[in-house]
């Protein structure tokens, strides 16, 4: 069976209206140490490329 992302937010209703309000700031990033100590273009790509 498939992974479903899940979207970090909340889901509102006010009578029969309902709403998805999505978190206001981007998802925790988990800093590894391969994250940490890959060059820019790797994260980004080459523009030379």
């Amino acid at each position: 069976m498939p992974k479903v992302a899940t979207i970090p937010g909340k889901s509102v209703s006010q009578g029969s209206y309902s709403a998805f309000v999505p978190a206001p700031l981007p998802p925790e990033l988990d800093w590894t140490p391969r994250l940490i100590g890959a060059p820019c273009r790797t994260l980004t790509g080459s523009l030379e490329d």
